[in-house]
């Protein structure tokens, strides 16, 4: 039959009789007859085709994480020297390739299915990397995570798309195959690549610059306002009211301010003061510089030309009558449990008094006439 139909497309072979044909399919059968050797080898070499298949759809389908591969002494020594086959000359902006084209599967090698690609040159690098840029890859999300790629190390694959590492590396942990999670891609190929990087820095300055001019504006715009008031009379009212109270405003600063520099002395000289008596007191020692009944009298009367009426701890009223009352040596007065409550908490060895933090002598108020 098959030389019938060889002879459409042959000039000699359309030319042989109908014996002729016979003749020679006759003494083709005789010769095509397999010697026992030849059955052996043609055994053999269907078994390893078959399991040369089954190894890679097995491996495929990711039953079996360690298919039949070949691998000749040249790329064996290849692969203990470098795992990716030799690195491409590195181009501006890019890395170091960190998944390289595997090594072709026993069923490859016999011819039995499609050979892998070949490791990708730098200009082929070049070029997947123009065609990423001209789709704004870098300037979107990580496709598995949704985040920016930011200055996290990130890859560009030969399909050009652009992942971060880790997030590439998970995925291949998880589907347990190298298929690129957009376009499903086998046996790709990556390479660390730095334009999300530089896209990230170019936002930032851009957001920066964006801040700065907006500010720059503003302060502009201001200045405007004060200087060129609108014929309105609308307009000028709202202007001289947002003017006073800008006045308002600095004038209550600065008297905040000075407020507190009084306090401050105040309370610097408060404390000078302080230590002045109490090493005077030290130095006059217990008893030292006690009022006399006359000056006691003195006392009481300047005590009563204040017109104090209250106690300045429990803040209520003074009433000898009731509550016994103390008189101090700086013409202040308390009640007496108040004053000895807070010569209890007090903290130190000698008592101030509460408002003048002065050291005192005191007396009750119904002993001084």
């Amino acid at each position: 039959k098959n030389l019938r139909n060889l002879q459409y497309l042959h000039p000699r072979i359309s030319a042989l009789s109908t014996h002729d044909i016979n003749q020679t399919k006759s003494l083709s059968l005789f010769m095509s007859k397999p010697t026992p050797r030849a059955r052996a080898s043609s055994a053999q070499h269907s078994a390893i085709n078959a399991a040369a298949l089954q190894s890679h759809r097995a491996q495929l389908l990711g039953l079996s994480p360690r298919p039949l591969r070949v691998i000749s002494g040249a790329q064996r020594k290849e692969t203990h020297a470098s795992s990716s086959y030799g690195q491409p000359k590195r181009a501006q902006g890019m890395g170091p390739v960190v998944a390289a084209p595997e090594a072709p599967t026993l069923a490859q090698h016999r011819g039995l299915v499609p050979a892998p690609p070949a490791a990708l040159t730098t200009a082929e690098w070049v070029e997947r990397r123009e065609r990423a840029a001209a789709r704004g890859e870098a300037r979107q999300p990580c496709a598995v995570c949704q985040a920016p790629f930011g200055l996290a190390t990130h890859v560009l694959l030969s399909c050009t798309h652009m992942f971060h590492l880790t997030c590439l590396r998970a995925f291949e942990a998880h589907v347990a195959r190298r298929r690129c999670p957009l376009c499903r891609a086998e046996n790709y190929q990556a390479r660390i690549v730095t334009d999300g990087a530089a896209a990230y820095r170019e936002a930032c300055a851009t957001r920066i610059q964006a801040w700065w001019r907006g500010r720059c504006v503003r302060r502009a715009y201001l200045q405007v306002r004060r200087t060129h008031v609108s014929c309105d009379a609308g307009v000028r009212v709202h202007a001289a009211a947002r003017e006073m109270r800008v006045c308002a405003d600095r004038v209550a600063r600065d008297t905040d301010a000075r407020a507190a520099a009084v306090d401050l002395l105040l309370a610097e000289a408060d404390t000078a003061l302080m230590h002045v008596r109490r090493v005077t007191s030290a130095v006059a020692g217990p008893g030292a510089g006690m009022p006399s009944d006359t000056q006691w009298t003195a006392l009481r009367a300047r005590a009563a030309d204040r017109l104090l009426a209250d106690c300045p701890i429990c803040v209520t009223a003074l009433a000898p009558a009731t509550r016994p009352c103390v008189l101090l040596s700086c013409t202040h007065v308390y009640h007496g449990a108040c004053i000895d409550s807070f010569e209890r908490f007090a903290y130190g060895g000698t008592p101030v008094c509460p408002v003048c933090r002065g050291p005192y002598h005191r007396r009750l108020l119904s002993e001084i006439h």
